[in-house]
């Protein structure tokens, strides 16, 4: 009977790679692979630059795009104007401190509730309007 010689799987490392590798030292704790580090605004230069960028052409542009998307998309409009309000809005309730500060929380529930309806109001209408405005080629047989 002949024997089978068992089969050795090959090593992961050669003994020519282990040789390279075994004077390498990995990093001493506390020190990093990269001393200096990323430059100093870096990460902040794109945004900076296209931050200038926007408001150069908003200088330009502004009024007339603003006034353009209300008459166009009001439902954008309103989109745009709650997006950058803020989440939480601190009301002070001093007399001199403006137009909501002698709301009562029911009516300043209220008038949130009347803003909301009125951006849903508008986003409808603006779904009613693109849907008029499909050509009939388009819609074919329905």
């Amino acid at each position: 009977m002949v024997s089978k010689q068992a089969k050795v799987a090959k090593p992961l490392v050669s003994e020519l790679t282990d040789g390279k590798h075994r004077n390498l030292i990995p990093f001493k704790p506390s020190q990093s692979g990269n001393p200096r580090g990323r430059p100093k605004g870096a990460r902040s230069k794109l945004g900076e630059d296209f931050l200038t960028e926007l408001y150069e052409n908003f200088a330009v542009h502004g009024a007339a795009a603003i006034e353009r998307v209300c008459e166009d998309d009001p439902a954008a409009y309103l989109r745009v104007i709650v997006s950058v309000l803020p989440k939480d809005i601190k009301i002070d309730r001093r007399p001199d401190a403006g137009p909501l500060s002698d709301l009562t929380e029911d009516e300043l529930k209220a008038l949130l509730y009347a803003a909301r309806n009125a951006v849903a109001h508008a986003m409808r209408q603006q779904q009613n309007k693109a849907a008029q405005n499909i050509p009939a080629d388009v819609l074919g047989d329905l």
